[in-house]
Formats: structure tokens, sequence, C-alpha cells
């Protein structure tokens, strides 16, 4: 008895209990291949020891770099947005980082700017705040590299290699889903139908079960998405605010199920109907 008195509640346990979370496999290989990919070229054509060539793979590979890292979960549309903030910035902050070399107050005065400028860019959602992110790392790493390649073939191989990233980046979403975060939402308003029609059937209980887990799931991938997402993103809001709309229906739904009582037909299509616009972005 004594045990049992110093035991959390089960639903309790149940909260707070965290599970391993699966390695991203599709982003370890996209990022093995991405940023690879200018030195191995460079290596293949043996220009190794070759100061240009060597310098060519090296810019190649800060571009590769900075566009494997921008995308996340979410529509492709979404993951470009990162991609050409991410790559064309970061081409900018090469460029400021020429005038920001040197010694004295000149240098000093450039970061200070730059970093106004980018405090004001981050501001204004996720993918510009990650833009000017790499503003700021592009401008500080090109203002002390010394290279004996030009400024202008300093950015088209810092392109190029942002463009050959972007390729992975393009196969990866046309194998994923289109949207996890968005299908996970979309899933509790299916799976509100799913149990106002098991009600009733002996599936009732698996019906709640499933309700339940697609709720903490899509909470899940929104808070997730949300707390690796710097700067204001209105898709996550959104999905933030369907979810909390979702509530009532869970709660009304749960309990039509404890109580017994049949659902209408007519709401049962209606809940399927708002799954399937969540996810297919209809109004």
């Amino acid at each position: 008895m004594a045990d049992r008195g110093l035991r959390a509640p089960a639903w309790l346990e149940e909260l707070v209990r965290t599970g391993r979370p699966a390695v991203p496999w599709a982003d370890v290989v996209r990022f093995a291949v991405a940023i690879s990919g200018p030195l191995v070229l460079v290596a293949l054509l043996g220009r190794l020891d070759d100061p240009a060539g060597l310098g060519a793979g090296v810019f190649g590979t800060t571009g590769a770099l900075a566009v494997t890292l921008a995308p996340q979960g979410g529509p492709l549309r979404t993951r470009m947005r990162r991609v050409v903030a991410a790559g064309g910035f970061g081409a900018l902050g090469l460029v400021a980082g020429a005038a920001a070399s040197g010694e004295g107050w000149g240098p000093v005065v450039v970061i200070g700017l730059l970093s106004a400028v980018a405090a004001l860019i981050s501001s204004i959602d996720a993918a510009l705040s990650l833009g000017a992110l790499q503003l700021l790392v592009y401008t500080a790493l090109s203002s002390g590299l010394q290279t004996t390649l030009p400024l202008p073939a300093e950015i088209g191989f810092f392109v190029a290699g942002g463009l050959w990233a972007t390729v992975p980046v393009l196969l990866q979403a046309h194998t994923e889903a289109a949207d996890p975060d968005r299908t996970s939402v979309g899933a509790v308003f299916t799976a509100i139908g799913d149990l106002l029609a098991a009600v009733g059937t002996p599936r009732t209980e698996d019906a709640r079960r499933a309700l339940t887990l697609a709720l903490n799931t899509g909470y899940d991938r929104v808070i997730h998405s949300r707390s690796t997402s710097a700067g204001r993103s209105a898709e996550l809001a959104e999905l933030a605010g369907l979810l909390n709309a979702a509530a009532p229906l869970v709660e009304g739904a749960v309990a039509t199920a404890r109580a017994g009582v049949t659902a209408d037909p007519v709401d049962v299509t209606a809940a399927h109907a708002l799954g399937a616009a969540v996810v297919g972005r209809r109004p």
C-alpha cells in the first residue's frame, strides 16, 4: 500500500512519458550527399592540390551547407522559401564580407549596420529570420577568408553549391508527405468522425484511443515544429488554432461515446470533411 501511495497516477505517467524520436534517415542521406558533393567533385578532378580548385570546392560546399540546413518539414513551398532565403542572403553575406575585411573602424561599422538590418529582417517571418542569420554568418566568414579566387568566382561557386544542394531537397520533398504537420492536424478531425461512427459498436474504445493518439501527435508535431522554427510562422499559428478549435469537438465526441448515444451521420460526414479540408488546405 505504501508503494502504491508513492506512485504517480497512471494518467500522469502516460502524460509525461516520452519516446525516443526516430532517426531522420532521409535527412542524414541528404546531408551526406549534398554537403560532400562539391569537394568530392574536386577530388575526382584531381584538383585538391590546386589552390583555385580547392577554393572552388570550399565555396561550393559552403553554398551547399547553407541550403542543406534550411529545409524543415512542411509543404514544398515553405521549404523552398527557406532554401532561397538561406542561399540568397548567404551570397549577400559573402559580398558584404569583402567590405568588412581589414582593420580599423570600417569593419566594425559594417558589421553593426548589417546586424541592425538582420534584426529587422528576422522579425518578418521564419524564412527571412533564417536568411538574416546566414547574412551575418557568411559576412563574418568572408571578412576573414583569404582565397586566390576573385569575388565573382566565389559567389558563382557558392551559388552552384546551393543549386546542387537544392536537388536532394526536391527529391526528398517528392518522397515525403506534402505537409506532415497539416496531415497530423487533419487526422484529429478524421479521428473525431471515426469515433462518432463507432459509437455503439465494439470498435468504440479503439476509436477513442485512436482519437487521443491523433490529438497528442498533432500537438507534438506543431509544438516541435514551432520550437525549431525561428521567427513567426503563419502556417504553424493556423495549425495551432485548428487544434485548439478541435478541443471542444473532441470532448463532445468522447462524451457521446461514453453515453452510448448514436451520432447523426451528418456529424460524422462533417468531421471527415473537416479533416479532408485541413489536409487539402481548403477553406
